[in-house]
């Protein structure tokens, strides 16, 4: 079986102060959401045209997808955006898992009526990595309260509530394996 990966980046800065610096990537990863939304909705434009002609070797692999730290972030922005501007009928099913690793988001997002809750309407399953030792997700904790946001990180301490969280998420405490 062939497996290709395909690295997604976004643009960030370096700039001097971390608070200063996490701040302008995470406008930059919300940024991001429009573009790569466009991207999703021209891939399935192609996988649909090519469906109906075998010789044109339609893409009808699994896909799988995992976000890493802030990439949670565009992730879910990114479905958010596709959901808003091109989708009249919510976000398709279109990802076999979706892994959630220290996501640098906050930890009720993925809960329903939350805007994370996209994240499982397009997967067949969430699976959210977690570790209550992860230091740089206790740094984002305190920059996020410098601006008056109160929320633990869904990568520090998984979903705050697994009964709020769809049926198809599931959590790893990485604590156990760290």
């Amino acid at each position: 079986n062939e497996i290709i990966v395909v690295p997604v980046i976004w643009p960030c800065d370096n700039d001097i102060g971390i608070v200063k610096d996490y701040w302008d990537d995470q406008k930059s990863a919300d940024s991001s959401g429009i573009p790569f939304a466009r991207a999703l909705s021209r891939f399935l434009e192609w996988r649909d045209s090519n469906l109906n002609d075998p010789e044109s070797n339609p893409c009808l692999k699994r896909i799988n997808v995992l976000a890493h730290s802030m990439g949670n972030r565009v992730l879910r922005e990114t479905l958010c955006s596709w959901d808003q501007y091109d989708l009249a009928s919510g976000v398709p099913l279109l990802f076999r898992n979706t892994f959630l690793v220290a996501a640098d988001i906050e930890n009720e997002s993925i809960h329903r009526g939350q805007r994370g809750q996209l994240i499982s309407d397009s997967s067949r399953n969430v699976v959210v990595y977690y570790a209550s030792d992860d230091m740089a997700l206790r740094a984002s904790k305190a920059s996020n309260l410098k601006n008056k946001i109160a929320s633990k990180r869904l990568g520090h301490s998984g979903p705050e509530d697994m009964n709020l969280s769809p049926g198809n998420v599931y959590r790893v405490d990485c604590d156990d394996v760290n």
